[in-house]
């Protein structure tokens, strides 16, 4: 009875490229290039196919238990010692614990699955965070949205900036150009509204350094504050 070997797709495909080295339809350097391994390794591959045929193509361990699997009374081991001491914990924090605690080291990943094997863990599905629409204010300047936005408005390959500020209840907008997004600009666009509009009740802006600062103002900057 003939022996039935079986194959990766990796080995069936190294197994069609040698046999066209074996006769002579293309060159081993060729063949080398084509398997993306070097001249060198193709060589060793192509003597022991010769010799020994297809089976020489198979990685040693096919069909055989990994170096590095974990026996069934080790992992029941662990498995006790998830349930007697972490049971409610998530699988990262687990893994470090039976490594610092019980010198026992395994992957996240594979306690992970083990721990869904037994129902110690449930797959957490991330949902995306509801979010409500805020009702717009009643009345004209209760707030005013102001905001910057850097791009080439003109088309013409230079980058410049919009400030624009926009009433919360009606819509009502006003825009300023500038060569950047700088504290001047925004002030001097809120300075054009207040002169036009009057003052508003609040404004709402981005965290940016341009608006917000952690540092201590100076004395010219109280003084400008105290009489505004």
């Amino acid at each position: 009875m003939r022996e039935v070997i079986t194959m990766t797709l990796k080995a069936q495909k190294r197994a069609k490229i040698l046999e066209m080295v074996k006769n002579k339809k293309i060159k081993q350097k060729d063949a080398a290039i084509i398997l993306g391994i070097c001249r060198r390794q193709l060589i060793r591959i192509f003597k022991e196919y010769l010799s020994k045929g297809d089976e020489a193509l198979n990685h040693k361990l096919i069909g055989k238990p990994g170096n590095h699997r974990i026996s069934s009374d080790i992992k029941e081991k662990i498995m006790q010692i998830v349930r007697n001491n972490y049971k409610g914990f998530k699988p990262t924090f687990i893994a470090e614990k039976l490594y610092e605690e019980h010198h026992i080291k395994i992957g996240a990943s594979t306690l992970r699955l083990w721990m869904m094997e037994t129902g110690l863990w449930k797959k957490i599905r991330k949902t995306a965070k509801h979010r409500t629409r805020r009702p717009r204010k009643e009345h004209f300047g209760e707030m005013i949205q102001m905001d910057g936005s850097i791009h080439d408005w003109f088309g013409t390959g230079k980058e410049v900036c919009l400030m624009n500020m926009v009433d919360d209840a009606t819509g009502t907008s006003y825009g300023l150009f500038d060569t950047g997004e700088t504290t001047q600009v925004a002030l001097q666009c809120l300075f054009d509204w207040i002169m036009k509009y009057g003052i508003p009740y609040s404004i709402y802006c981005d965290y940016k350094s341009l608006f917000y600062t952690k540092r201590e103002a100076t004395i010219e900057e109280q003084l400008a504050g105290n009489c505004l």
